[in-house]
């Protein structure tokens, strides 16, 4: 089985719906460059992440992958809304 790099780790972890810290990029997956992996994923994977900068005593970076938002389908509708299909025409 081949080993994931640490891009890999990254994006596996983003798309799993995790949010991301340098100290937890270091920590889970051995990085100390994970800025240069976020825009990596940015402009090569063409991936949507957001920065959540987090401030107080110390301030450091927090990335999370932005959700699309859900389209709606046919699938998706109530049951008791009737289905535009059924009955003919």
């Amino acid at each position: 089985m081949k080993k994931l790099s640490q891009r890999e780790q990254v994006k596996k972890y983003l798309e799993e719906g995790n949010t991301i810290t340098p100290l937890e990029a270091l920590n889970k997956f051995g990085s100390l460059r994970l800025g240069a992996i976020i825009h990596t994923l940015r402009h090569e994977d063409e991936m949507d992440i957001i920065n959540l900068n987090h401030t107080g005593p110390a301030r450091f970076a927090c990335y999370k992958l932005k959700q699309e938002p859900k389209q709606e389908t046919m699938f998706d509708l109530e049951p008791e809304t009737k289905n535009p299909y059924e009955g003919g025409f």
